[in-house]
């Protein structure tokens, strides 16, 4: 539809926006960890000692904080939502076995999600617990085997 509709030219202008200005924000992230050594609150506006301009970096280093909780947050319950439906796929109660249509698909996701909050809570707590899981093993033991 994106091609259809006219979208082509935003996702074209949106992976010269990623490849202009995403990748070398990501290169500036590494090098401000790598030469500073700590976290992210005190990389930014941490050396500085009483320089006027250092509250204003360590709000930045706040900034980056929150923004990644957020992140975080929204990405755990969408996390809970696959769940759902992985579950529910399995248990027959959504069919995929043919095309479905948007009706189908909205009369799911009412009943299973927005109707069920303890449902969702649950498979949310579910998601996090696999993840943190998966973290407490570590690099080797934990990330590599579970991508495997």
């Amino acid at each position: 539809m994106v091609g259809e509709n006219g979208g082509g030219a935003y996702v074209f202008l949106f992976c010269i926006a990623m490849l202009v200005i995403g990748i070398p924000m990501i290169l500036v992230e590494n090098v401000i960890g790598r030469r500073k050594g700590v976290n992210a609150l005190d990389a930014f506006g941490g050396s500085m000692n009483g320089k006027p301009v250092a509250k204003i970096w360590k709000l930045v280093g706040w900034a980056g904080l929150l923004g990644a909780f957020g992140i975080m947050a929204y990405y755990m319950v969408l996390g809970g939502w696959v769940i759902s439906y992985i579950v529910n796929i399995i248990g027959g109660n959504l069919d995929i076995s043919s095309p479905v249509d948007g009706m189908v698909t909205k009369n799911f996701f009412t009943e299973h999600i927005e109707n069920s909050p303890w449902e969702i809570a649950f498979y949310t707590l579910l998601f996090v617990a696999v993840n943190q899981w998966i973290l407490v093993k570590g690099v080797i033991g934990g990330i590599e085997k579970a991508a495997k």
